[in-house]
């Protein structure tokens, strides 16, 4: 089903798209783009796609719930590929690279070059693991819950401590607040989110090797405290976002041993077809494990448990991309002009810093108020929070939507920074891999291909999560016709979405 509503929706996308050409100027990119047809018909016609591929999901998806229709097919059924994937070696050198890598960003953080464009720590950070991993875990899977250095530093920690004490697990055993959710994931990105946009030091590597190392301590003495699994679900900041982001990707793993769920410390549910995504119970599961391929966007509708705090969670993961994206317009500087207009004192970093503070509240309550309005529309009687964690998986795709628009040129022309610094992280002159004298192709993107990259994935992402929102509005309700009335304001709000996001795209492409 969903593939057929991309199909439909893609030829109206493409529709969208070829026009006759306008005259645009795209300074960012330093050249003269001819913007097909005038900004305001682009809006126009991307909130048509998303609406009309609504009216055709509602015509085509009668009384059936996607989650449970969703087909998967079975990896780990290839001969060979279990061993192959499973591989004990294969696994200890990907997580030895994983440690060395943090090991790296650190050294090259204290002891490389303090020129921010020639040491390996800033690269990484801001372009290869804050942007392109999220990339990578959205499409293939949760690789992070596999390679993430700060875990497999506690189990090699674990192992040593196992092996001293005769099969004693490291850890204080206190009980997780589990009330709070993941509040401190919650804390910590937004942490991240100030430091990348306010804190005027963040390509300062020694700064960020700092971060690094009290990064470090907070995550291990996390898991010392709570257990590696507690911990890694509701209190670290980047796996709980690479958790949610993987629930879009076309793989998934899966336990089919009930008896293995029984035991697990985390809220993993084992329903008729297993427990997903539960990597806690994947890791004791042995034979019973399960690698499946599934279609994108699929791992969203599947029926879950969610926190208030996970809500909050998403909507900040979005919120902030969005004001990150908002900042390079020229809307921006009149809307900073007007705050704070009697302070001198770090007045840019204090607008900054309050926008902020107020994108997530204004998205939380946008979203809020149509999930109020959804439940008058259907007669849900429910609370407005109760809609607001059933629906909040459909968000996703929009984040990751706006990611792409937003960071596709910048991963696309400074990720290849990381290529020649990985033969010279300490900017001392090395040529370890034969790449130290890369130069970076700038004409590899232009404001054109940025445009319509933007343009397909926020159109995209935005049918995807029209699809996913219906699925879960038809296996909440009793009836197809409350279930399409629910939607109205939900399809509302993505149109909405859809026109604002893609304005503040074009803004840096169309303003001359």
């Amino acid at each position: 089903m969903i593939t057929r509503v991309l199909f439909i929706s893609g030829l109206l996308l493409g529709a969208t798209l070829l026009f006759p050409t306008a005259q645009a100027y795209a300074h960012g990119f330093g050249e003269r783009y001819d913007l097909p047809v005038p900004l305001w018909l682009y809006l126009y016609g991307a909130g048509a796609t998303v609406l009309v591929s609504f009216v055709i999901i509602g015509m085509f998806m009668r009384g059936r719930d996607g989650a449970r229709g969703t087909r998967i097919f079975e990896v780990y059924g290839i001969p060979g590929v279990r061993v192959l994937l499973e591989n004990a070696l294969t696994l200890s050198v990907l997580r030895l690279i994983s440690v060395a890598t943090l090991g790296l960003v650190i050294a090259t953080g204290f002891w490389g070059d303090p020129a921010s464009i020639v040491n390996f720590s800033v690269a990484f950070i801001w372009v290869g693991w804050w942007v392109g991993l999220g990339y990578v875990f959205s499409l293939v899977g949760n690789l992070w819950a596999l390679l993430n250095p700060w875990k497999v530093l506690f189990e090699w920690a674990e192992g040593i401590y196992g092996a001293l004490t005769r099969g004693k697990r490291l850890g204080l055993g206190l009980k997780y607040p589990y009330a709070i959710g993941v509040t401190p994931a919650i804390v910590v990105f937004f942490a991240f989110a100030w430091i990348e946009n306010v804190y005027a030091h963040a390509g300062a590597p020694t700064h960020l090797g700092t971060m690094a190392v009290f990064y470090t301590a907070a995550s291990l003495g996390g898991m010392l405290v709570f257990g590696k699994h507690t911990w890694l679900h509701y209190g670290d900041a980047f796996a709980v976002l690479y958790r949610f982001l993987s629930k879009f990707a076309v793989t998934e793993v899966r336990v089919r041993a009930t008896n293995v769920c029984s035991d697990c410390e985390l809220p993993c549910e084992a329903g008729d077809s297993g427990c997903v995504n539960c990597y806690g119970c994947f890791e004791r599961a042995k034979g019973a494990r399960q690698l499946n391929l599934r279609a994108p966007g699929a791992g969203l509708a599947y029926p879950e448990r969610v926190g208030t705090s996970e809500v909050v969670f998403i909507v900040l993961a979005l919120s902030t991309v969005t004001l990150d994206g908002f900042k390079e317009t020229e809307a921006w500087q009149s809307v900073k002009d007007a705050i704070l207009t009697g302070v001198t004192f770090y007045r840019n970093d204090l607008n900054t810093t309050l926008a902020l503070i107020a994108f997530p509240l204004i998205f939380v309550g946008a979203y809020l108020l149509t999930c109020r309005i959804s439940n008058l529309a259907s007669g849900d009687r429910g609370s407005t929070v109760e809609t607001a964690r059933a629906y909040i998986y459909s968000l996703i795709p929009i984040a990751l939507a706006y990611n792409v628009a937003h960071f596709f040129s910048f991963l696309a022309i400074q990720g290849q920074l990381i290529v020649k610094l990985i033969s010279d992280p300490f900017g001392w002159g090395w040529d370890l891999f034969g790449t130290a004298d890369w130069e970076v192709q700038i004409s590899i993107v232009n404001a054109r291909l940025v445009w319509f990259v933007g343009v397909g994935a926020i159109v995209i992402g935005h049918v995807i999560a029209v699809y996913v929102a219906h699925v879960i509005s038809m296996r909440r309700s009793g009836s197809r016709g409350a279930a399409l009335r629910s939607q109205y304001p939900m399809v509302a709000l993505m149109v909405g979405y859809t026109v604002v996001s893609l304005w503040i795209v074009a803004q840096p492409i169309t303003a001359e």
